[in-house]
């Protein structure tokens, strides 16, 4: 923030302001995500992921899926997580 009110020339007010927007926005996406990833896991056959590793996977351990939106990528440790075998 330091450096987006110094290099941006803005004042704590607007500073302030668009990082209360910024989190509002995430925590909106963030529950989208949710949205979708129970719709899927809702599919007969595949089950949401629950704190695994995982966003849905099939019940027969067939396909593994973890849902990206157009903000939320994936970095190599997340990917290298995904495929370490869960103790669920």
């Amino acid at each position: 923030m330091l450096f987006d009110s110094r290099f941006n020339d803005l004042s704590y007010d607007v500073l302030v302001t668009n990082e209360i927007a910024r989190q509002v926005d995430k925590s909106i996406n963030n529950a989208i995500g949710t949205f979708h990833e129970n719709i899927l896991g809702g599919i007969k056959g595949y089950q949401a992921g629950s704190l695994s590793g995982y966003d849905i996977k099939a019940i027969d351990n067939t396909l593994f899926a973890d849902i990206k939106n157009k903000h939320n990528t994936m970095n190599s440790s997340s990917a290298e997580a995904l495929f370490q075998p869960s103790s669920s």
